[in-house]
């Protein structure tokens, strides 16, 4: 399984999601499951591989219950990165009835700066591959 998104926000997400509960693929996204804290928002959720269409939104909220059988769940949580800020919005009439949309940005830092006072055995530095996450998985 390979969980590659351009979205840093989702890749720090999915170091928690890994450390802390489980990731499995299927066909249009992952599904990120903490079967102990199914009452955090964020605890069962799905993660979109593409921005969606109305129809598939429709859809996935409608069958979000499918995919934590057993589990005691209020919230569909459904995210996905999207480049096009516009997109998102243009759904906002056409969610079902109760469905909210929460319109988020990530932000991100181009450069690092070492803090003033640092203890000597840190690491601070720019992580710039997949296999350099990767290596922070198995530290």
């Amino acid at each position: 399984m390979q969980f590659s998104t351009s979205n840093l926000s989702l890749l720090t997400d999915h170091i928690f999601w890994k450390f802390d509960g489980s990731l499995e693929e299927r066909s249009e996204y992952f599904v990120v499951q903490h079967a102990h804290r199914p009452e955090y928002i964020w605890g069962n959720c799905l993660v979109l591989k593409e921005a969606p269409d109305i129809g598939t939104l429709n859809r996935l909220i409608e069958n979000f219950g499918k995919e934590f059988l057993g589990q005691n769940i209020s919230t569909a949580a459904i995210c996905w990165s999207s480049g096009d800020a516009h997109r998102p919005k243009a759904l906002l009439d056409r969610l079902p009835s109760g469905a909210r949309l929460r319109i988020t940005t990530a932000m991100s830092a181009s450069d690092v700066a070492l803090p003033p006072h640092m203890l000597s055995n840190t690491d601070i530095r720019r992580i710039c591959s997949d296999a350099e996450w990767d290596d922070l998985f198995r530290a």
